[in-house]
């Protein structure tokens, strides 16, 4: 009976964050790299990064796509991002070297998930790994963010500060891949990025090896669970086992579908395993 519970408490939670996650909005073709959809960037910022990552693509083939949401509903922004970065389809096919940088307002921090979040494809983290990211995020833009969120959701105060967080952030990100394509007098001088473990590889937190840590204890013991907990019967065990598995994981799959067919900018790249860092405020 205890068993019986679990498994159904457990299957609710799994279940809520996908029936409320907001899907993918449709991309703006007149700036794909800059996708806006909380509205704190001005036309001239939107303008300037687009022109950017239109640079960094037609001289590097990376392709990094800047996402501000107004919510991602009960989802967490580390899983949308990764969502957007394989449901956009950023980075090139057979290359998965896509960039995404989330801004989550949350309505407020309505769920407690205000944070910005950057995802990259297998094929940017040999030169941009965690602890990198989690560096230029701490000392290029979260400063801008804290002071962001000291003031009213949506207010002018309040944009002004994430948009100046934002450009930071898009171009040290930028500036990174510049060099590591060898970028010298208007030019890039390599195919490939040169690997950077000059700031390790890992964990870019304490709380990240924390939360791992708890996935881990949670799975063993739902598979403890599933095949009888040490004192059920087999029949019982093997009745739920295939049922259980057919429930969707929250965060992941089939939540998002709006607007992502075709892929970004028609190239269908997108491929990543949740390299990458961010920070809440």
């Amino acid at each position: 009976m205890i068993k019986k519970m679990f498994l159904l408490l457990l299957m609710s939670v799994m279940i809520i964050p996908s029936i409320q996650a907001e899907d993918l909005p449709p991309l703006d073709t007149t700036h794909y790299f800059v996708q806006d959809n909380a509205n704190v960037l001005s036309e001239e910022s939107v303008r300037n990064l687009n022109d950017l990552g239109t640079h960094l693509e037609s001289g590097t083939g990376v392709e990094m796509l800047l996402l501000t949401m107004p919510t991602t509903g009960q989802i967490h922004r580390q899983d949308y991002a990764l969502e957007a970065l394989r449901g956009y389809g950023v980075g090139k096919e057979d290359e998965d070297n896509g960039i995404v940088i989330l801004l989550n307002l949350d309505n407020g921090n309505e769920f407690t998930n205000r944070g910005v979040d950057v995802q990259v494809g297998y094929g940017v983290e040999g030169y941009l790994n965690d602890a990198k990211i989690g560096r230029i995020i701490d000392q290029e833009a979260l400063d801008y963010f804290q002071r962001a969120a000291e003031f009213e959701n949506n207010s002018s105060q309040a944009n002004r500060y994430y948009e100046q967080g934002l450009v930071a952030l898009y171009e040290a990100l930028y500036n990174e891949s510049l060099e590591a394509f060898g970028y010298e007098d208007g030019e890039f001088t390599r195919d490939t990025p040169i690997e950077d473990s000059s700031d390790g590889s890992g964990f870019s937190s304490v709380g990240e090896i924390f939360r791992l840590f708890i996935t881990l204890i949670f799975i063993i013991f739902v598979l403890w669970m599933i095949r009888g907990g040490g004192g059920g019967t087999g029949g019982r065990s093997r009745g739920r086992r295939g049922t259980f598995w057919g429930f969707p994981t929250g965060g992941s799959g089939g939540s998002f579908g709006g607007g992502s067919s075709g892929g970004f900018g028609g190239f269908g790249g997108g491929s990543g395993g949740g390299g990458g860092a961010g920070r809440g405020f």
